[in-house]
């Protein structure tokens, strides 16, 4: 069996977004506080609440994703009004906070390095807004790895939609059969992977590490806890 191209999940898989976010929106709930909008502590509240009707709302939907939306839900359900422009501003303090602070896991880049000199093509296949996941691979510094990127606004629709999966494979011109993605969730990335006939890895580690597939099409055909593992498997798949 010949593997022409390695895709990657980003969030959780190749860094800690997990730790970042709580601290990211401790941010703007105070800067929410020091524009005498309200209290740091009914922000960071109400958003808790929101977030959760957010997931209920947009679930599969690339809006989930949207940093913007969500605060403009936590204004109208405070009754307050405020301009976009603030919005927008809330948003930033997000995005920026997050972007200079996330580091790779420490495994990342040798990995990726090796894969590279093997002469694999490396893809992302990412849930989230283009803008924003393209910021944070370069954030990281990652984004020469890569040969092609893949995120579910083109789309329209969240892991484990086919339609994403069918585009990665388009942008990398291989079949299923020639690709691997290796995800940290396997309610998205391996079942996605494995509906669509790619070889699946579900690497356990971040915020979905300890939660267990549900199903047959939930279940990866490797299990890892470090990318280290990733260049045995692909060894062995070639060797097969």
């Amino acid at each position: 069996m010949l593997i022409k191209v390695v895709f990657f999940d980003l969030d959780e898989t190749l860094y800690d977004y997990g730790s970042v976010r709580k601290t990211a929106n401790q941010r703007v709930a105070e800067l929410v506080e020091k524009l005498g909008i309200i209290s740091s502590d009914v922000f960071i509240r109400t958003l808790r609440r929101i977030t959760k009707e957010f997931y209920e709302k947009y679930q599969g939907l690339p809006a989930l994703f949207d940093r913007k939306t969500r605060f403009r839900e936590v204004f109208k359900a405070l009754n307050i009004d405020v301009s976009e422009e603030i919005v927008t501003r809330l948003a930033d303090e997000y995005w920026n906070f997050v972007y200079q602070r996330i580091k790779p896991y420490p495994d990342v880049v040798p990995v990726l390095e090796f894969l590279k000199k093997r002469g694999y093509r490396l893809g992302i296949i990412s849930d989230g807004l283009i803008d924003v996941q393209l910021n944070r691979i370069r954030a990281l510094k990652l984004e020469k790895y890569f040969d092609m990127f893949t995120f579910s606004e083109e789309v329209g629709k969240n892991k484990p939609a086919l339609e994403i999966f069918q585009l990665a494979l388009r942008k990398a011109n291989c079949s299923p059969s020639e690709a691997v993605m290796v995800g940290d969730n396997v309610k998205t990335d391996i079942a996605g992977a494995n509906k669509i006939g790619m070889i699946s890895i579900w690497i356990r580690r971040g915020i979905f590490k300890n939660v267990e597939p549900d199903s047959q099409l939930e279940t990866p055909n490797y299990t890892i806890y470090t990318l280290n593992e990733l260049i045995d498997i692909l060894n062995n798949i070639t060797a097969i």
